[in-house]
């Protein structure tokens, strides 16, 4: 059985400036909190359209509302003119998830797309064209990633993937042969 040899393309190789690391931060959307007192909520905040009120007491004896709320993101530069003069406190939370994962590879790199066989229908097709398949039995999980387009064939041809030191070892030839 013929083993198809699927290259690194040469030219996508990068350095990943992440190598190694083994926790990412993914950065959520912000959120801005508003804290009022006065007599009534300015009319350009509306509750449920561009803000949230989650708190509303009333002090009788002034006749002061203390209002807390939380302002819709993103914020328009049009509400914040409206705020401008306005006795109101608006603070930001900025909202972070730490994800922890196996160490960053040292590159990134993207795969040729070549034309491979079936073993089982003889159809050619595109290396890109692979289907993922599983065998969806509860006793005894399989996959596969080299299952045929066309006619659903388990593993229908024998794949190997360049490794990433081999590409660089022929970019590095390929950088010598063309500095010299």
């Amino acid at each position: 059985m013929k083993t198809y040899l699927i290259p690194i393309k040469l030219k996508s190789i990068r350095k990943n400036p992440n190598a190694g690391s083994e926790q990412t931060i993914i950065q959520r959307t912000p959120t801005i909190r508003f804290s009022f007192n006065g007599l009534k909520l300015p009319e350009c905040l509306k509750d449920n359209e561009n803000c949230f009120i989650t708190e509303k007491n009333m002090d009788i004896a002034s006749k002061q509302v203390h209002i807390e709320g939380i302002l819709k993101y993103p914020l328009h530069s049009d509400l914040l003119e409206q705020l401008w003069g306005v006795d109101i406190i608006i603070s930001q939370e900025n909202n972070s998830t730490i994800i922890t994962h196996f160490p960053e590879p040292d590159y990134f790199y993207k795969y040729e797309i070549i034309e491979v066989k079936c073993n089982n229908c003889k159809q050619k097709f595109k290396s890109n064209e692979f289907q993922s398949l599983d065998n969806d039995n509860d006793d005894c999980f399989a996959s596969t990633e080299t299952g045929c387009p066309k006619c659903g064939e388990w593993d229908c041809c024998s794949v190997k993937y360049e490794k990433i030191e081999d590409a660089l070892k022929i970019a590095e030839e390929e950088y010598d042969r063309l500095h010299k």
